[in-house]
């Protein structure tokens, strides 16, 4: 991947006293991935804590869903919910484009059932003005009344630092407009969780018809109680 009041600080940028690495996130072992987090994290513009939405689906199906998430970029399309597309490129790395141009690749660093940390770069199209940078993102998910919660913290830098500037100003501004851009795809994620878990008939029909990879759509089609996939 909330709103404070004006008169507080809604943007922190790095602190000499704060840790170079994120206190959340255990180191990767593969050195450009850990350049690539410590320079977000210790470069970031701003930090916003958001607030997705709950989903009205079992935790089970909706970890299944953020961990494919070529699986919920099919889906959505199939449900006209949007146009771009996402491409596995390797084990928990993924690349995201649409159709305004933006471009992002998008890595899955750790992937639990409460938590998940991704790491974004690219270049995201923002009311027609291409701004180039990273996103660190902090999610975590808790149970209540058979949904889910969702917490996401995340840590953008923008590369640019006139756009920099702009970003912080321009959060200051108009925080609900950030957070709708940071949030967008876990409301996508969500649509399609509650359309698996409620509409679960034509959930499985698609998925049994689909030509994603049947191990990336197993641990989703047995969360939704589908017949196996891919048999």
């Amino acid at each position: 991947m909330t709103v404070l009041g004006l008169s507080l600080p809604l943007f922190t940028c790095p602190r000499a006293e704060e840790a170079s690495w994120p206190p959340f996130l255990p180191r990767t072992g593969d050195v450009r991935s850990d350049e690539a987090v410590e320079q977000t994290w210790n470069k970031r513009t701003f930090e916003r804590k958001l607030s997705p939405g709950s989903v009205d689906a079992p935790i089970d199906l909706y970890v299944a869903l953020i961990s494919a998430p070529e699986v919920v970029a099919a889906a959505a399309n199939h449900l006209g919910l949007t146009t771009s597309t996402l491409i596995l490129v390797s084990d928990r790395s993924y690349e995201w484009r649409s159709a305004d141009g933006s471009r992002v690749l998008y890595r899955v660093l750790l992937n639990d059932s409460r938590q998940q940390v991704t790491l974004s770069q690219g270049r995201l199209m923002v009311h027609g003005l291409g701004v180039r940078g990273s996103v660190l993102g902090n999610l975590k998910l808790s149970s209540q009344g058979g949904g889910v919660q969702q917490e996401l913290i995340v840590y953008v830098q923008v590369e640019n630092t006139v756009l920099a500037w702009f970003t912080k100003v321009f959060v200051a501004l108009i925080p609900k407009t950030i957070d709708a851009e940071l949030s967008h795809g876990f409301e996508i994620t969500g649509m399609v969780a509650r359309w698996a878990w409620q509409n679960r008939e034509d959930f499985c029909r698609w998925a049994r018809q689909s030509s994603l990879q049947p191990d990336r759509l197993r641990p989703i089609v047995e969360s939704t109680r589908c017949s196996t996939v891919g048999r």
